[in-house]
């Protein structure tokens, strides 16, 4: 960004708005951005700092190559899929809380990935032949979903 000349690009990116992170690391790294912001830039770097949780595993042990606890993504992907993977994590987050990850959510992911493609193949498969409007774009339902298929 060409610090510490004053270029465009470091008048456009610094200061910011948001910093987001985990709270493991406000010490380390936050308090030393800020320190470092005022002794070099005379400015704040950040006006807001939002905390994430942090993936842990089922014993709620930090994710760690040392420990050897953390999953491959690459090995899950391949086991049970990229949607499954990103719902399964999704769903096990709570709001600003740690996630305490199992594999057990990825395949529940995968399950509930399947189960939504094979309702929305049947529900193409249905249109396709009782549709009048065959070979061209099917209107959204009109009755609620408790009504049944449309």
């Amino acid at each position: 960004m060409g610090w510490p000349e004053q270029t465009e690009t470091l008048k456009k990116f610094y200061p910011t708005t948001d910093l987001v992170t985990g709270p493991d690391i406000i010490f380390f790294w936050v308090a030393r951005m800020i320190m470092a912001g005022y002794e070099y830039m005379g400015d704040l770097p950040f006006q807001n700092v939002y905390f994430t949780g942090i993936v842990r595993d089922k014993q709620g042990r930090k994710m760690s190559k040392v420990l050897g606890n953390s999953p491959d993504a690459l090995e899950l992907i391949a086991k049970y899929g990229a949607d499954a993977l990103r719902f399964g994590t999704m769903r096990s987050a709570p709001l600003g809380q740690d996630v305490l990850f199992d594999e057990k959510d990825v395949e529940l992911g995968r399950n509930f990935c399947n189960k939504l493609w094979n309702a929305c193949r049947f529900r193409q498969m249905v249109a396709a032949r009782t549709s009048p409007f065959k070979g061209r774009l099917i209107p959204a339902c009109s009755r609620p979903m408790t009504s049944g298929f449309c």
